[in-house]
């Protein structure tokens, strides 16, 4: 299935719109670093290799404590790329799971 296909269809199963780029790897890792700046995170994933590098630099914060609060369930995620977004023992998107989030 295309990009356009999973778009469309998250769309339908979340009922919001999804605004989606591609970029080469250079660009996406400049969209990060840019995207950090920000007030509030517009990203909602980034590269495996990049978490160590984007945590350190707090690109990337901990979501630990939301985690906690939330209805969340590992097991609704595979086990390797949950383990993927662990720094320094602690998950993390942006603002660890380590990750972005608005």
């Amino acid at each position: 299935m295309t990009l356009y296909g999973l778009r469309r269809q998250f769309e339908m199963m979340f009922g919001v719109q999804i605004a989606s780029r591609a970029f080469s790897i250079d660009r996406l890792r400049a969209e990060i670093i840019e995207n950090a700046e920000l007030p509030a995170s517009k990203y909602l994933a980034c590269d495996f290799p990049w978490f160590g590098e984007m945590a350190a630099a707090r690109r990337l914060l901990p979501l630990d404590d939301l985690i906690a609060e939330s209805c969340f369930d590992a097991a609704d995620f595979h086990g390797d790329a949950l383990a993927n977004t662990r720094y320094r023992g602690r998950l993390s998107p942006r603002r660890t799971r380590y990750g972005s989030i608005p």
